[in-house]
């Protein structure tokens, strides 16, 4: 266990007060927070203890101090009493009157509330404040409420949600209420609750005795000590305030007490200057000159600190360890010229660094920058604040995908001074690129390559400085270039990744790893920051403890071990950097496909209970779906055995995907990759049938793996009717689907059919196969005028080629 750390600087009471008036600060309600309220009753609400004694007097047994044994001993013997119960509690909990202090503590604005009570006191004290609160349970979506800013989330149930059902389920009064599937712990609203206790900037506690074991488990790591405040009674024993001291600052002054304080500090204190949850972006003077193993680092976890980066933009740096891409000069130029920006890349290709790059010499030349960095905050107040300056702002968002909301925000203002850099990979942006371009006018940048001879020479000088080209190391300079260029198509991330297959880099990496991958708790939390980094989402410790399904992450030795720093650098409850590559490379040669397999499992099957709680959540559990996701994680040996048992078992965990159309096509991509011909037309099938009972469904995901089953069928015949019947109904599905890289994957296939079974067919089959290369051809031309992407110019250019040729040779002929 993690032990206490009484060195940790402490919040006092003033400083817990100036964080609550930003309005980011979350409030705990416990008993004592309610005690002085009064119920329908005209009494005030009773503890847990009185509670219990109630129950038992009612009953008629013996009466007992523990709540669980006597609402489960009253439910199991007199059940038909249940509705008097539910009445009385009704009574009980149900509030007509609350003090001042308790409307003083409500009138202020809360990141968001949670409490341990039944009653509505809050809602009630809110409400006479002139204020609205949502009221919530944890049998609530998040989704629905996350990102208002005035939420109330009752972790034991809702007095005003109590029946016969919520009674033994989120109304947590019996032992079978506490084991339900639905306790706080395995609801969908603890994963939002651990990302607010890492986002906020004060956690305060009012009346609070922590009988809530769930949330102790997570301040018992001690990680929020420096923020955490706890506010009780002053007859408080001594007993509480020391095992409340070991989670926080501990103030026995009493709710009244605290209130006063509150607001006496509020008519002092002006509050008219905002607090924007959007950070800007400030030069870091550093004048130590970044080492070897800080660029080592960089290259493995992709952390820099922002510091060497503003050195690289301003010339201070001399040793290398960035690339300067020629295309940021572009992105400045088009900024300067009122031009909006995205920025895109395939896997690891260093979109990241570059916008950090930018940020650096926007800022350096004076601009005001600004950039996100949480996906589940609302930030409309924000803009709505940073709108009304003249001045010109650049704000950066990088993953854009996940900022829709905003970005929809942002475009109702139609602010001309609010200049947008965007980023995220290429497959999301192709989805999103079209819905934007309806509402920005921007210029889309690729930074895949690293082609111009002054950026591979940048690289060149990288891999130099640090040792790393092992027995190529007296290859000459241009030598090196054509090895970047060819074996590593010019790409970052398949020079990284050579980098990282190197024996020398493979050892050094497991020295690291081995030993923390000899626990499992260890070697899940490790297999989760990988995989997050890989989705390219933020590495934040709540996340990666809602993966790793235990809160190792939070455990003061464990990320403080030597092995651990070597690998990954913890900053504000956060993974740092983005080697996606580094995450890819320690999951494929470091965790048997075995438990890579076994693992994702149960995280996909966590995640589709929670998968409609939020945008995060709904894009783990559809990335884990995704055939070439999971391909891309599983080593090369055994690979096809490993997504056969993946697909097998994901149908049995989550019983409804075998209703779904677009599982039966993963699956069947799954086949189909090893040639599983029959098997996979099986599962095409079903995709196929599925889909009509759906409305609207778009089936051109799947046609274009159909056409390409049946170019494999056509180059399996040996018969020219047969292979030209299979060609023919492939090409029928790809002139009926937009031309794209997709569809061009599949009709590259065309020059192996020409090659390998052109002579089996006769001259009237000649003819209609050199037709179909000519109707193609002009869709490919016409595609080709629109493109927008590298990766489909590339795909079209390449078909052209062989197309040309193949038509040029029968014409000839």
């Amino acid at each position: 266990m993690v032990k206490y750390n009484i060195e940790v600087a402490r919040m006092n009471l003033q400083d817990a007060i100036e964080r609550i008036k930003t309005g980011r600060s979350l409030l705990f309600c416990g008993a004592g927070f309610s005690v002085n309220s009064v119920n329908l009753l005209g009494t005030h609400p009773p503890s847990a203890k009185d509670l219990a004694h109630k129950i038992c007097n009612t009953g008629g047994f013996d009466e007992d101090d523990d709540l669980m044994y006597a609402s489960d001993y009253f439910i199991s013997k007199f059940p038909i009493k249940i509705p008097d119960l539910i009445k009385d509690l009704q009574n009980n909990y149900t509030i007509k009157e609350v003090f001042e202090d308790t409307k003083k503590i409500c009138s202020h604005k809360w990141r968001r509330i949670y409490t341990t009570n039944y009653d509505n006191t809050i809602e009630f004290a809110t409400n006479q404040v002139g204020k609205h609160i949502n009221s919530v349970t944890i049998d609530d979506s998040p989704r629905d409420v996350y990102k208002k800013e005035s939420v109330c989330v009752h972790i034991n149930g809702a007095i005003s949600n109590l029946n016969e059902s919520s009674l033994n389920t989120t109304f947590k009064l019996s032992h079978s209420s506490y084991v339900s599937p639905n306790s706080f712990e395995n609801s969908t609203w603890y994963y939002p609750f651990k990302k607010d206790l890492e986002q906020a900037n004060a956690l305060v506690f009012v009346g609070y005795s922590l009988y809530d074991i769930e949330i102790e488990k997570i301040l018992f790591s001690s990680r929020y000590i420096d923020k955490t405040i706890f506010i009780i009674g002053t007859d408080a024993s001594a007993k509480a305030k020391f095992l409340l001291g070991k989670y926080g600052t501990v103030e026995p002054i009493g709710v009244a007490a605290f209130a006063d304080e509150l607001n006496c500090f509020s008519s002092i204190k002006s509050v008219d200057v905002p607090t924007l949850k959007i950070a800007k972006y400030e030069i870091n003077d550093i004048t130590k000159e970044i080492d070897d193993e800080g660029i080592r680092k960089f290259l493995f976890q992709g952390v820099l600190f922002s510091g060497y980066i503003d050195n690289f933009v301003t010339g201070s740096s001399i040793k290398p360890f960035l690339i300067k891409r020629e295309k940021i000069e572009k992105i400045i130029d088009l900024l300067k010229s009122g031009s909006h920006i995205i920025i895109y890349s395939e896997f690891g290709n260093g979109k990241t660094v570059c916008l950090e790059v930018i940020k650096s010499i926007l800022t350096v030349s004076g601009k005001n920058v600004y950039y996100v960095s949480d996906y589940d905050t609302d930030y409309s107040r924000d803009i709505d604040t940073l709108a009304k300056t003249s001045n010109d702002l650049f704000l950066i968002i990088d993953g854009y995908s996940n900022y829709m909301d905003l970005l929809e925000y942002i475009f109702t203002l139609n602010q001309s001074s609010l200049h947008l850099i965007l980023a995220d990979r290429t497959t999301k942006h192709m989805v999103h690129g079209d819905y934007l371009n309806e509402y920005l006018d921007y210029a889309e940048i690729n930074v895949d390559l690293i082609n111009t001879d002054s950026e591979l020479n940048s690289m060149i000088n990288i891999i130099n400085n640090l040792g790393f080209w092992g027995d190529k190391i007296t290859w000459s300079l241009d030598r090196k270039k054509a090895y970047l260029s060819d074996n590593n198509d010019s790409k970052i991330s398949s020079i990284l990744l050579s980098i990282f297959d190197s024996p020398q880099i493979r050892s050094k990496i497991e020295g690291e790893l081995i030993p923390l991958l000899s626990d499992d708790n260890h070697k899940k939390a490790v297999f989760a920051i990988c995989l997050i980094n890989i989705m390219d989402l933020q590495a934040r410790e709540s996340l990666i403890s809602e993966i790793a399904m235990n809160d190792l992450i939070y455990d003061h030795e464990f990320v403080n071990k030597r092995e651990f720093k070597e690998l990954f650098i913890i900053q504000n409850e956060q993974i740092k950097g983005k080697s996606t590559i580094f995450a890819r490379s320690i999951i494929q040669n470091y965790f048997n496909s075995s438990y890579t397999v076994s693992f994702l499992l149960d995280i996909v099957e966590k995640f589709e209970k929670n998968h409609n709680a939020g945008n995060i959540e709904h894009e783990i559990f559809r990335s884990l779906l995704r055939f070439s996701f999971i391909e891309s994680l599983l080593p090369i040996q055994q690979k096809r055995s490993s997504l056969m048992r993946y697909y097998q078992d994901l149908k049995i965990r989550i019983r409804w995907l075998d209703k779904d159309p677009h599982y039966w096509l993963q699956y069947g991509m799954s086949e189909l990759v090893f040639s599983k011909l029959d098997v996979a037309q099986r599962y095409f099938n079903n995709a196929y049938e599925l889909a009509k009972s759906h409305i609207n469904y778009d089936t051109s995901y799947i046609d274009r793996q159909q056409a390409r089953l049946y170019l494999q069928s056509a180059l399996k015949e040996s018969d020219g009717k047969k292979v030209y019947n299979n060609f023919i109904k492939a090409h029928d599905l790809l002139c009926n689907v937009k031309i794209n890289h997709y569809s061009c994957r599949q009709i590259m296939s065309y020059e192996e059919v020409y090659k390998k079974k052109y002579n089996l067919f006769s001259q009237d089959i000649k003819e209609k196969f050199i037709n179909s290369c000519s109707i193609i051809k002009k869709m490919i031309i016409k595609a080709q005028g629109n493109a927008r992407y590298p990766s489909d110019d590339y795909y079209f250019s390449a078909c052209l080629i062989f197309l040309d040729k193949i038509i040029t040779e029968n014409i000839k002929g």
